[in-house]
């Protein structure tokens, strides 16, 4: 699950920028502005694929955004609900709990950031069950999930426990009524494929597979890759948080390949 993220009063703005990317790939390959959606490039050649990726990445990056995510393995979150009942951790599902990861980060970035008393986020789901949910867990102020956005040891109060987040619903759930969600859609395309082919394809299959679907695979992996090594310029790190027990269960359940 990734995010990007701006600042809330700048988001007409941006949106028009990364208006501009998608029509201008819309027009090239002859398909209407609403057409458009980050599954469009799944059918694509891999060439393809990286010409169009590296283009929005590449905006990305010139626009200063940040990217916030995590990658769970649902296999390591499924088993470890018996850690769950034994340890007293909340019984989230998968979509939560990646929600709540990505909060804290916008959390720990905009109270580091200089000038940032105005910074709100607007948070964003692809199911949007899970921003209901997330918006009672938040509400909660639960103190279990202060570790992820501490950057010491000292309690926090209720009032500063996730007052930065804007979770109502403002605007529908398909991704082409907005090219800020299109553009976070396509982030997720990225680092889900890459994973995808570094937890499953190489590790189980790759060496059972003939000479062209090895070089087919290794393809895919150089320009996921290529395109990975653009964003990741831009992602925000976990850090070195203090040592509690909701960032060492997130270290848990995250996926082999993929770093906090």
């Amino acid at each position: 699950m990734f995010g990007l993220m701006i600042d809330a009063a700048d988001f007409v703005r941006t949106d028009s920028v990364l208006g501009e990317v998608f029509s201008s790939i819309a027009s090239e390959y002859k398909l209407e502005d609403d057409e458009f959606k980050s599954e469009y490039i799944v059918d694509m050649n891999i060439e393809e694929k990286q010409k169009i990726l590296t283009r929005i990445c590449n905006k990305i990056l010139s626009e200063e955004m940040t990217i916030f995510g995590v990658a769970i393995s649902t296999k390591y979150h499924e088993e470890d609900k018996t850690l769950k009942k034994e340890n007293d951790i909340p019984d989230l599902n998968h979509w939560t709990l990646c929600s709540i990861y990505n909060c804290a980060m916008v959390q720990k970035w905009i109270e580091r950031e200089v000038n940032s008393s105005s910074c709100y986020a607007i948070m964003f789901s692809d199911y949007y069950k899970s921003i209901r949910r997330t918006a009672v867990v938040l509400h909660k102020n639960a103190p279990w999930f202060d570790g992820l956005y501490q950057r010491t040891q000292a309690s926090l109060t209720d009032a500063r426990r996730f007052d930065r987040i804007m979770d109502r619903t403002i605007f529908p759930e398909d991704s082409q009524n907005s090219p800020i969600v299109q553009a976070a859609d396509a982030v997720c395309h990225i680092y889900r494929s890459y994973l995808d082919i570094l937890d499953e394809r190489l590790d189980k299959n790759y060496k059972y597979m003939d000479c062209e679907g090895r070089k087919s695979w290794e393809d895919d992996r150089k320009v996921y890759k290529s395109l990975v090594d653009i964003l990741d310029k831009r992602r925000e790190y976990i850090g070195t948080p203090p040592d509690t027990e909701c960032v060492d269960y997130f270290r848990s359940i995250k996926s082999n390949n993929w770093e906090l």
